[in-house]
């Protein structure tokens, strides 16, 4: 989905307001085009930013599914949000620099961050519930089989049944070579 900022990887890249429009009237299109043959629904994927944006924001209600994600997370004193998934030299600076280089301070903002998704916006489904272990292959950043990191992913999927919301399962991470497994792993 377009966000009120410019960003590389959103519908209009954040600079085109025209863009949503498009995108949905060509699914529309699509969906007349292809209707006694195959069943087209309009969906998209949304970030959830606190207080800037998410899935059941008024824009996207016209779509038959959102998918509701968390890329971005609010740090205090800064005033744009943090792109979390851009880069493992940023997720790394990001780290050190909003978090103090403490993991534990960082997976508790990103869930605490899905989890007030699913309370302020909930979406239809929930993509790549733990996306911030995309750079994380082999524990560079923090233990994924740590008590604390699955306690605070079990609180999470707990909150996701709760929602009434669909669980994906992402193979995003591994397709791109970051990941080995999908979102969320198995273990």
């Amino acid at each position: 989905a377009p966000l009120p900022f410019a960003s590389e990887w959103c519908l209009g890249r954040g600079t085109d307001p025209g863009a949503l429009g498009r995108y949905e009237s060509e699914i529309r299109r699509l969906a007349a085009a292809c209707g006694d043959r195959l069943e087209i629904l309009a969906g998209l994927e949304v970030d959830y930013i606190s207080g800037i944006v998410g899935p059941a924001d008024p824009a996207f209600a016209g779509f038959d599914y959102r998918l509701g994600s968390v890329h971005f997370l609010r740090v205090e004193g800064e005033e744009a949000p943090w792109p979390m998934d851009s880069t493992p030299s940023l997720f790394a600076d990001g780290l050190a620099r909003h978090f103090g280089g403490k993991p534990r301070r960082l997976l508790e903002a990103y869930f605490d961050a899905v989890r007030t998704m699913l309370e302020d916006s909930t979406p239809d489904i929930v993509a790549h519930v733990d996306l911030v272990k995309k750079f994380n292959r082999g524990g560079r950043f923090f233990d994924e089989d740590s008590r604390p990191y699955r306690a605070l992913m079990e609180e999470t999927i707990r909150a996701v049944a709760n929602s009434g919301a669909i669980l994906e399962i992402n193979t995003g991470g591994m397709a791109r070579g970051w990941t080995d497994e999908p979102y969320p792993s198995s273990r």
